[in-house]
């Protein structure tokens, strides 16, 4: 094929593609949810911005069914996205960043309450923070006496399903703050929500080191996917508090309720239960 030949057969290609790249937006346009589009039309319709010389729709097939689902190529890393035919190191680098832009979006749009009272806002509030994590992370949301969010750090993350929590560390910053309320939140990306035994026991241990310092352990939350489990809704910070009232002498499973409102969490969640 002579060289005019090749250059009108890279025209019409292109042409083409820029085409079928208009159409998809055009149906984007029409259903905004995007209910209709799979994750391979999905991952199409995105590759398409970041790889505008090349026909993604090849490319886009490739990644699927190399990582299994959209969620598999956005979790992976870019030197594996890198391999596919035709991918771009911008596009590799830019693909697993989507999830991180989702969190920050997530993050920003819950955290704008003035007050923190139930555990379903709890739950939203921390949930984003877990968005597309496939390891271990541990976080701790402290609030003063009003309620209001002071500070949501992370303490620890790890690998698989294997976190470490210094329980020193945790102390040394809710000292330094003005914090008078806790809640430790944590996932489980092996699917089980059940805590364990090693949960049990750090939550344990960090409510007997908060009690004799006039600051509550509100709740202690674990995370896996869309389910969480709640130490407060299923009663296991009862029998916290009342093992450090037999260990330190004290009388803070009652005296907390009234104290430090920690009645406006309890009295308003059952309210949503009911």
């Amino acid at each position: 094929m002579s060289k005019d030949g090749k250059k009108i057969l890279c025209e019409k290609q292109a042409a083409m593609h820029e085409g079928h790249r208009e159409r998809l937006r055009q149906s984007i346009d029409k259903d905004p949810e995007w209910e209709t589009f799979s994750d391979f039309e999905t991952l199409e319709y995105v590759l398409s911005f970041v790889i505008p010389r090349k026909d993604t729709n090849p490319i886009a097939h490739d990644l699927i069914e190399v990582f299994g689902s959209l969620y598999g190529v956005l979790s992976a890393n870019p030197d594996e996205l890198f391999q596919i035919k035709n991918m771009t190191q911008g596009a590799a680098h830019f693909l697993p960043n989507l999830i991180g832009v989702v969190k920050r979006a997530e993050i920003s749009r819950v955290r704008r309450k003035d007050a923190v009272t139930k555990v379903n806002e709890t739950v939203e509030i921390l949930r984003p923070y877990f968005l597309g994590k496939n390891y271990e992370c541990f976080y701790m949301m402290m609030l003063d006496v009003n309620d209001r969010i002071i500070s949501i750090d992370l303490l620890s993350k790890g690998v698989a399903n294997i976190t470490t929590v210094d329980i020193n560390t945790i102390v040394a910053k809710i000292s330094r703050s003005q914090a008078l309320k806790i809640v430790l939140a944590h996932n489980h990306p092996g699917g089980n929500l059940i805590p364990s035994n090693e949960d049990i026991h750090m939550t344990r241990s960090i409510g007997h080191i908060l009690s004799p310092l006039g600051k509550d352990l509100l709740d202690h939350l674990i995370f896996c996917g869309d389910k969480y489990y709640s130490f407060y809704e299923n009663k296991l910070l009862d029998k916290i508090y009342e093992n450090a009232d037999r260990v330190l002498g004290t009388n803070k499973s009652k005296e907390v309720q009234g104290r430090l409102h920690l009645n406006k969490y309890v009295l308003e969640c059952g309210e949503d239960e009911k």
